[in-house]
């Protein structure tokens, strides 16, 4: 729920809860459960590459992959882009946010334990391969950390106390053995978004709700903090925010407010000293800026609701120099090289799974990083992508992808997949789950409903509060047109989502059992209000504008909750949790399964006990996707659901 990473639940509160116990495959179905393991397994092989940065020298790039089934830190040289990359972590634990660090051939790192989000930062030798923790002691969600390049081996992160509302920015040395230093505290959800290159000042971003922040410009040395936007009575939403090099200008992506993305560079006092408008769509909003060393030009990222853009823009004037021509897809630009002649480019699309790429600025030119063969991807059947737009019930559109094999022959089951959230939207990109699918004989729909980001500050919010009823309607929207469409089987219809998602899933089978023949519900809330009262301090402060406030709006927050519709569920559900989910407490999954077993309606439950708010790790994956395809090919057509 919430897709803000700073947004995170505490499963410590429902420790008091018995556990509702998960299925186990039954003896007669292992046969058949290989069979779609092993179809799976060359999927889940399909490796992708994240979180590249360059070296200090430019020779190389550190980046995380998934390529061992769980995702660990890699070296490429660029030098020789055939050559295998260097494995340079062995840990039993995901890693993300490798960092480089000037003068020392070492490596700063983020991990967690059993994807619980509590994240600590590490140390990795390069010479002798030795790993230190940083952050040992208390366990707290810390943010990626910074180590500004003149900031005399500092580094700087955001974190919080994962059941409390505030958060704080620490300063800390790289050195194994050093402690943190506390020098900000934000009163609520607060992320550490850039510290300038002397490591004199940090930019700090603080939630008001899932629309509306505020920006905060801070001394590290003495805590003295400003707050330099939005000015005051007015309201608008960002998620990152940077410095220019020499320091002096903020460089800040935002809707400002309205429908439109939105470039600022501000003064130390929150002046405005330029402004791109972003022309080539009417909504959408711009994400994080890459800045060139000599300060001369910027890339920026735009979220075109289904996929993402980038735009090369004049770092002083802001006006537009490039928009680099790149394939259908999702991705972002991760920094400039030391010389500033290329930019890391991190990009997958629905056929190609992320791989890091060099865009070269002055040619234009885009090429990948490390032209290692990819086991399974030829294997695969080809795919189509469909960009539709279906009507709403009050006369707007719901944008839609379909995802179809050409070489599969209709009417098609079809699963329908809701994505968390709220404010968040299904780009065109690698999906694993989609490609198996898709593979197998079914077609895959991701709708857009409204809520969804990407289409505009206006449809972002047409689902808060008391307008929440209105997503039921989109469902039915998208259920009926899909229901319609030659390709597919308007009997074979799979609900499916994660965490808001799932949410959107179990409202589906408890409210809309006339539609759906199935729902696939991966750590989806069924109780709102029980929800919010157990989860973090975080989202209760930002969860009233989306959903409603504990205590004062209780009767609708029960009233919209699937849990609440039990007796008109008629359809079979697969539901899956993380024992460690830190957003949407296992309890939560327990409550909808022991609900459905009480009724005796055909549910198959799984719990993964090494992830959280996931499903990370390539065993879980690959079991997952076998169970599902068994149990929608055992209920697809169960007798209890009535059309």
């Amino acid at each position: 729920m919430l897709s803000t990473h700073v947004l995170a639940g505490n499963q410590a509160l429902d420790n008091d809860i018995p556990l509702v116990a998960p299925d186990k495959p039954k003896l007669q179905d292992k046969g058949a459960l290989a069979q779609y393991a092993a179809k799976a397994e060359k999927i889940i092989n399909v490796y992708s590459d994240s979180y590249p940065s360059y070296s200090q020298d430019g020779r190389s790039v550190f980046f995380v992959s998934d390529r061992s089934g769980n995702s660990q830190l890699y070296k490429s040289d660029l030098s020789d882009p055939s050559a295998p990359p260097k494995r340079l972590t062995q840990l039993s634990e995901r890693v993300k946010d490798p960092v480089h660090l000037s003068g020392e051939n070492a490596l700063i790192f983020s991990s967690d334990k059993g994807a619980n989000e509590l994240w600590s930062i590490f140390k990795l030798n390069l010479d002798n391969g030795k790993i230190a923790e940083l952050t040992p002691g208390e366990s707290m969600q810390r943010d990626a950390p910074i180590v500004p390049e003149l900031g005399k081996g500092q580094m700087f992160y955001s974190a919080r106390n994962i059941g409390k509302i505030e958060s704080y920015l620490y300063t800390q040395s790289v050195k194994v053995g050093s402690t943190p230093r506390k020098f900000w505290t934000g009163t609520g959800p607060s992320v550490l978004l850039d510290v300038s290159r002397d490591g004199q000042y940090a930019l700090a971003e603080t939630f008001k709700s899932v629309s509306s922040a505020e920006l905060f410009l801070i001394n590290t040395d003495t805590g003295d903090a400003r707050k330099i936007y939005p000015r005051e009575g007015h309201t608008a939403m960002f998620q990152s925010g940077s410095f220019s090099k020499d320091g002096s200008r903020i460089l800040l992506p935002t809707d400002d407010g309205g429908e439109q993305g939105i470039l600022l560079a501000l003064d130390h006092q929150g002046k405005e000293l330029a402004r791109y408008t972003e022309t080539l769509s009417n909504v959408g909003r711009l994400l994080g800026v890459s800045v060139s060393p000599d300060d001369k030009q910027l890339v920026v990222g735009f979220d075109a609701g289904d996929h993402t853009e980038l735009r090369i823009l004049d770092a002083n004037t802001l006006k537009p120099i490039m928009t680099p021509t790149l394939p259908f897809g999702t991705g972002g630009a991760l920094g400039f090289s030391p010389d500033g002649k290329n930019v890391l480019v991190n990009w997958s699309t629905p056929e190609s799974p992320a791989d890091i790429y060099q865009f070269d600025i002055a040619s234009g030119k885009m090429t990948v990083l490390m032209s290692t063969v990819k086991p399974g991807l030829e294997e695969l059947p080809p795919l189509t992508t469909e960009r539709v737009e279906i009507p709403a019930f009050d006369g707007g559109k719901i944008p839609m992808l379909v995802y179809r094999s050409p070489t599969a022959k209709g009417p098609l089951p079809v699963i329908v997949f809701f994505h968390g959230g709220p404010a968040y939207a299904s780009k065109a990109r690698w999906e694993p789950i989609l490609r198996y699918f898709t593979s197998i004989g079914y077609a895959y729909a991701e709708p857009n409903i409204r809520g969804s980001t990407g289409y505009g500050r206006a449809y972002e919010q047409a689902d808060n509060g008391p307008k929440k009823v209105n997503v039921f309607k989109d469902m039915r929207s998208v259920a009926t047109w899909i229901g319609q469409q030659p390709w597919a089987d308007k009997n074979r219809l799979v609900i499916a989502g994660q965490s808001y998602g799932g949410f959107i899933t179990l409202s589906g089978v408890a409210r809309q059992s006339d539609l759906w023949a199935a729902g696939v519900d991966k750590y989806g809330p069924p109780d709102l209000l029980s929800l919010i009262k157990k989860t973090s301090g975080a989202i209760r402060a930002v969860a009233g504008q989306e959903y409603g406030v504990v205590g004062k709006d209780d009767e609708f927050l029960l009233a919209l909750s699937p849990i609440s519709h039990l007796d008109k569920i008629a359809v079979p559900l697969f539901v899956y949790a993380g024992a460690n989910d830190p957003r949407v407490p296992r309890s939560e999954s327990d409550m909808i399964v022991a609900a459905m077993r009480a009724k005796q309606l055909p549910v198959e439950y799984m719990v993964a006990d090494n992830e959280g708010h996931s499903m990370v790790r390539k065993e879980n994956q690959i079991e997952f996707l076998s169970r599902v395809t068994l149990f929608l090919e055992q209920n697809l057509s169960f007798s209890g659901k009535s059309k």
